[in-house]
Formats: structure tokens, C-alpha cells, sequence
């Protein structure tokens, strides 16, 4: 989701950032991570440690290029467990 997002209405880049990634990519992977973890996961309730695991989460798909697939699913798994 964070990709076409990005890709088809990006328009402000990641200060800092060497990818190509863009803050309108980093909204649309935090908006679906919420909507996940709050109705996928817990059923409509959230714990505040659900926000934190969800910006972590989606701080490392913003900071990482090429490797996101490997390390996004270990990190949440490891938060979640």
C-alpha cells in the first residue's frame, strides 16, 4: 500500500533519506499498519503499546531500502509476540 501511495502521489521526500522513499508512502504504511494491528489483530482494541510498535515499524520501512521485506516481518513479530 505505502508503495503505490508513494509512487503514484509522492511528492515530499524523507529529509535524511538516500531512498526513494516519501512521506505521503510513510503515512499510507502507518495509516494500514493501525488498521491492522486495531482491527486484524486485537479486535477493535488497542493497548498504547500497540502505537509505539506501529511507529517503530513504520520508522524502519521508511529508513530501509531493498531489505524491508526481511526485516519488517521479524521486527513485528518480535513486538507483537
Amino acid at each position: 500500500m505505502s508503495a503505490v501511495v508513494g509512487s503514484l502521489y509522492g511528492r515530499y521526500k524523507i529529509p535524511g533519506n538516500l531512498s526513494p522513499r516519501t512521506l505521503e508512502g510513510f503515512t499510507a504504511f502507518l495509516l494500514t499498519a493501525y488498521v491492522w494491528v486495531r482491527f486484524g489483530m486485537r479486535g477493535g482494541e488497542m493497548e498504547e503499546m500497540d502505537l509505539l510498535g506501529i511507529y517503530i515499524v513504520s520508522a524502519m520501512e521508511a529508513g530501509t531500502e531493498g531489505i524491508d521485506n526481511i526485516i519488517l516481518p521479524v521486527l513485528g513479530a518480535v513486538i507483537w509476540a
